[in-house]
C-alpha cells in the first residue's frame, strides 16, 4: 500500500531510518538488503563472489553459479547478498531465445499458485536456493506443473548486490 499511496517513503529498521525516497526508487534501487526485502517481494540470495568472466562477476550459492553485475569493489571470496525481484525472472519456453545479457538457470517447480492474470512459481535451483518467479498473462497451455523441470533466466544488470555486513 505504501508504494501506491505515497510520494515519499521512509523505511526504518529498529528505529533507524534506512532510506527515504520516492516509491519507485525504494523499490528499484533499495539502499540495502533490509529495504529490498521489506518493500515488495524479492529473492534474497547469499552469494560468495567467485571471480569475473566476460564483463560480469560470477558468484556461487552452494552448487549454483549466478552472474552478477560487475562491481570494482568486489573480490573473490567476498560474501554478499543478491536481490532479484520475482517479476524479473522469466521461465524459458520451448523455442524462445535468451538475450546474452541474461543468465540461465535450471530448476524444478516446487510450488504453483494461480492468481488470475499472474502465476506465482517457486523454482528450486539447488537444495538451498528456491526462487520466486512471477509470470503474467500466461496461456493456460503453458502452465508449468509441480515437479516439472524448467529453465529460468534473469537480466544480469538488474540483480541488486548488497554487502553482507549491512543489516538485513
Amino acid at each position: 500500500e505504501a508504494l501506491s499511496i505515497s510520494d515519499r517513503i521512509a523505511v526504518m529498521n529498529h528505529g533507524v531510518i534506512c532510506q527515504v525516497a520516492k516509491p519507485w526508487e525504494i523499490y528499484s534501487a533499495p539502499k540495502d538488503a533490509f529495504v529490498a526485502g521489506f518493500i515488495g517481494a524479492t529473492n534474497l540470495i547469499p552469494i560468495e563472489v567467485a571471480g569475473a568472466r566476460e564483463g560480469v562477476l560470477i558468484g556461487s550459492c552452494g552448487q549454483v553459479s549466478l552472474a552478477l553485475p560487475a562491481q570494482d569493489e568486489l573480490e573473490p571470496g567476498d560474501q554478499i547478498k543478491m536481490a532479484l525481484r520475482p517479476e524479473l525472472i522469466q521461465i524459458l519456453y520451448q523455442g524462445e531465445t535468451v538475450p546474452p545479457t541474461h543468465w540461465i538457470l535450471a530448476g524444478r517447480v516446487t510450488r504453483v499458485e494461480y492468481l488470475g492474470n499472474m502465476i506465482k512459481y517457486e523454482v528450486s535451483v539447488a537444495d538451498r536456493v528456491k526462487l520466486i518467479v512471477l509470470s503474467y498473462n500466461i496461456d493456460p497451455s503453458q502452465l508449468k506443473k509441480l515437479g516439472e523441470e524448467v529453465k529460468i533466466h534473469y537480466p544480469i544488470n538488474r540483480a541488486m548486490l548488497f554487502q553482507e555486513d549491512q543489516k538485513a
